[in-house]
């Protein structure tokens, strides 16, 4: 079955070994060309970058392999790691709402 509509979620991700304005930047430039990609906030000072992506055009997981292709990978730590996995469930239980059309309460399912 084909999406329907657009399904945007926003998660923050701590990134490792992010140190300056350049490195936020590049990291930027990285996750826009990424199409279903919105919106990207870097902040270098907190190591952190939040996205807004789209879940009908990419995954999260896509999203932590471009980041560790360009050389800041997502914080290896446990608590992040948990998170992330949390992140993947949710996205997909997101994803399957979106994209499920549930039959007219006035007509009986096919």
């Amino acid at each position: 079955m084909a999406p329907f509509g657009t399904c945007e979620v926003t998660h923050a991700l701590k990134i490792a070994g992010m140190v300056c304005a350049a490195c936020a930047e590049i990291i930027t430039e990285g996750l826009t060309a990424l199409q279903g990609v919105r919106r990207v906030d870097a902040d270098w000072r907190r190591s952190r970058v939040i996205v807004t992506y789209d879940l009908t055009q990419v995954r999260l997981e896509a999203l932590e392999k471009l980041l560790t292709e360009i050389g800041f990978p997502p914080d290896p730590g446990l608590p992040h790691r948990l998170r992330r996995d949390w992140w993947r469930f949710a996205d997909q239980n997101t994803l399957d709402h979106c994209t499920h059309r549930s039959p007219c309460c006035s007509k009986p399912p096919r």
